[in-house]
């Protein structure tokens, strides 16, 4: 999750809304412009690409000073390579999983990719490979990857493997993480060999909060992208937008916490766009409602106009209770003691829910008896702790 702005009125948001580089061309000329300080804000909300491309334009030559244009470049240059390189290591797996009948579905970042919502293959900052495939499909899919030299990160909770860096190992059939339950929604995540670049995650199921009717949709409407280096099943942007919307708001709690991704907000925002040139907004109407998810895209909306200033499907209003999240977004946002709270709040909730939720456990430590997963659970938790404590003082 990115380290989202406040809600003040920021330099970020100023470029990402603003399309006439003549209208920026005198914000940008201010000679108390804090440029460094710009490239740590754009870098910390994952965008800097995205404002490469509109600072990097000839008629901002003049007011971008010389080494700001030349790091900005190469972040998008490089940026750009390593989408390149993504892609071809998604095809990859692809190809693999098509020998055995598998065509995985490309959640997120890749999807974006993969299905050209970008102009620039190299605006959108990914972390790694997000795939969603049919649960009956996961021993099959693992064998074949296992065979091929795929590896997995192991489990940090046991032995020598406790500790806070990622290690990997070979592919167990018998790791109990590899069942689908209700506790998780994507296996451990795995890479292409231990030294490869990316990780991949392989997802049963969108996650844990979502509804079962925006799963089904996934599965049961999409479309059969054949190419020369792979097949995959492309879903509708309906459903990406979704996916987008309940990520950020729902799973990474930004709603909740008064924050703007920016980056997914810049998703949603090309996606809207392209569902109205496309003129699939009533589909996209019935797919909300059949999910009932018709507040959380209100307050997205919300969020694109008074962010991005950008105006999308007029029969969608706020209703009181949508009215009643923005206003208590705004006073969150506007507030770092309200926020740090409410940050407090999440991790306690997580903790004691793990402590206290057999289920949890049993997501991290398989059939092992309660009494022996929680010395190891909260042994973890403090190596983490001391670790965060350490590094903060630093």
């Amino acid at each position: 999750m990115p380290n989202s702005p406040p809600y003040q009125p920021n330099l970020i948001t100023t470029i990402l809304k603003t399309q006439a580089s003549t209208d920026l061309s005198g914000i940008l000329s201010n000679p108390n412009l804090d440029w460094f300080g710009l490239l740590a804000l754009t870098g910390n909300s994952l965008v800097t690409p995205r404002v490469s491309l509109n600072l990097l334009k000839p008629e901002l030559e003049h007011v971008v000073p010389a080494d700001i244009q030349e790091v900005l470049l190469l972040i998008l240059e490089t940026n750009r390579a390593r989408n390149q390189r993504l892609v071809l290591s998604f095809m990859r797996l692809a190809k693999l999983l098509n020998n055995i009948g598998v065509y995985p579905i490309p959640l997120k970042g890749i999807c974006l990719l993969l299905t050209d919502v970008y102009d620039d293959i190299g605006e959108r900052v990914i972390s790694d490979i997000d795939i969603l495939i049919n649960p009956a499909d996961i021993p099959r899919t693992l064998n074949v990857l296992r065979q091929e030299g795929y590896v997995q990160r192991s489990n940090p909770f046991f032995g020598s493997k406790g500790n806070l860096h990622d290690e990997y190992e070979d592919i167990d059939m018998s790791d109990f993480r590899h069942k689908t339950s209700s506790q998780n929604h994507h296996l451990p995540p795995i890479k292409e060999s231990r030294a490869a670049e990316f990780n991949i995650e392989i997802h049963h199921r969108l996650c844990r909060q979502v509804d079962a009717s925006i799963n089904r949709f996934a599965f049961q409407r999409n479309t059969l992208c054949r190419t020369a280096h792979g097949s995959y099943l492309r879903p509708t942007d309906s459903f990406t937008l979704l996916h987008t919307a309940h990520h950020m708001l729902v799973q990474d709690n930004m709603r909740f916490l008064g924050l703007t991704d920016y980056r997914h907000l810049r998703d949603a925002d090309c996606l809207l766009a392209r569902i109205h040139e496309n003129d699939n907004e009533d589909s996209l109407l019935k797919f909300v409602s059949a999910c009932k998810f018709a507040n959380e895209l209100t307050f997205l909306l919300w969020q694109c106009e008074y962010y991005l200033k950008s105006k999308h499907i007029g029969q969608l209003r706020p209703n009181s209770e949508v009215t009643n999240w923005i206003a208590e977004f705004k006073n969150v946002n506007r507030s770092n003691s309200r926020r740090k709270i409410r940050v407090g709040i999440l991790r306690t909730k997580v903790f004691l829910t793990k402590l206290i939720k057999r289920q949890t456990l049993v997501h991290a430590f398989g059939d092992m008896p309660y009494k022996e997963a929680l010395p190891l659970y909260l042994c973890y938790q403090y190596r983490r702790a001391s670790f965060w404590i350490k590094t903060r003082n630093k």
